[in-house]
């Protein structure tokens, strides 16, 4: 008996071990794509993504002119990239045993997304959720929301951040305060000395809806 439960602890051990390492490379994998996608890699080396290809922790997701991406996360969450985007998930670590583990930073750099969260920032630290970019900090509540950088490259768009909200809650921080953003709300944040603004309605933000042929998809939950 005592041999059984030693073999039980060290089967447990190599699970967490292997859990682990999992955590710390592959985080996703692309379920659907339209047009040209590449991810460049930790070590600068650029490949060509694919659907049913993995997406690694330190990877920089960009998409070219006319070209969607969908990424289904480890922990339940989806991501939709618009075309002409540049993302980087500069941390994601998912640890089923130890929720206060739990830590997601991704980057935007330009372009735009739509994002599903999943159970990073529900069940441990609240604030271990975060979406960046070069105005804003968006600390995330478990929501649907969707984020446009403008850079001189938005039609009637001013340069800056914009975020809308479908379901749950963000908080929007940079070095002017902070300002929560709730569902069926739209804010600005022009610079990261001006504090986040408010807007009474959708401002004319780009469609972040991708071709019917990924809106057909059944990993198209963060469409709706």
């Amino acid at each position: 008996m005592k041999a059984n439960h030693l073999t039980k602890a060290i089967l447990a051990l190599i699970l967490g071990m292997f859990m682990s390492i999992a955590s710390a490379g592959e985080i996703g994998t692309i379920v659907n794509l339209v047009g040209k996608v590449t991810l460049i890699k930790a070590d600068g080396s650029s490949v060509p993504a694919k659907i049913k290809g993995q997406v690694d922790e330190g990877d920089t997701i960009v998409t070219e002119k006319g070209a969607f991406a969908m990424f289904k996360y480890i922990d339940g969450g989806e991501m939709i990239l618009k075309p002409d985007t540049q993302v980087k998930i500069k941390e994601y670590k998912f640890v089923d045993t130890d929720p206060f583990a739990d830590k997601s930073e991704i980057n935007v750099v330009k372009g735009g997304l739509r994002r599903l969260t999943g159970l990073i920032g529900k069940r441990g630290d609240k604030d271990a959720d975060k979406l960046v970019t070069s105005t804003a900090t968006a600390g995330i509540r478990g929501t649907i929301y969707d984020v446009v950088v403008c850079k001189g490259d938005c039609d009637k768009l001013a340069d800056g951040t914009y975020f809308k909200v479908k379901e749950g809650e963000i908080v929007m921080k940079n070095d002017a305060g902070e300002v929560s953003l709730k569902a069926g709300q739209y804010a600005h944040v022009k610079s990261s000395d001006s504090l986040p603004v408010v807007l009474p309605k959708d401002p004319g933000l780009p469609t972040m809806n991708p071709p019917k042929t990924m809106q057909n998809s059944p990993n198209a939950g963060c469409e709706v």
